[in-house]
């Protein structure tokens, strides 16, 4: 961050993924359908190996959502596209490697490792903008969020 850039403190980002949440949660009282925020990440079933008796509840703050929504909303066209890519595509982009390691049993057997998200690359590439024009796109939305919540 630059000199002259306000550094805001750890609840703007808290703020962000609060909103994230609620578009993939679907709109409330839900859930239904996401009709906000663009994210493909959203309505994922976790499979039954994964199935717990008593999944943890998943505490959204639907007004502090609303408010970011609106400073996503009054954002320009540009800057809304970019933040998609950077908050509600994100995983959407990740690169994987397959390996082996040893289980709990002792046997090995093969898994896979997140080594990459290209999402900034293919977002600078697809919007035709520049690393500092993209940086700048998500300083503005963090900047607009951290006023709203000031």
């Amino acid at each position: 961050m630059g000199a002259s850039e306000p550094r805001w403190p750890a609840y703007v980002r808290e703020e962000i993924e609060n909103w994230i949440v609620a578009c993939w949660d679907g709109q409330e009282p839900g859930p239904t359908e996401p009709s906000q925020c663009g994210s493909l990440e959203g309505r994922f079933s976790a499979l039954d190996w994964y199935a717990n008796e008593s999944p943890p509840k998943r505490y959204i703050n639907h007004e502090a959502a609303r408010k970011v929504q609106a400073v996503f909303e009054r954002m320009s066209q540009l800057t809304r596209q970019v933040i998609r890519y950077e908050y509600t595509c994100r995983s959407q982009y990740d690169v994987w490697d397959s390996g082996l390691e040893i289980g709990p049993d002792g046997q090995e057997r093969r898994v896979w490792h997140r080594t990459a998200n290209i999402k900034r690359d293919v977002a600078r590439r697809t919007l035709g903008i520049s690393r500092v024009e993209y940086d700048r796109h998500v300083q503005v939305f963090r900047d607009a969020v951290g006023r709203a919540f000031a």
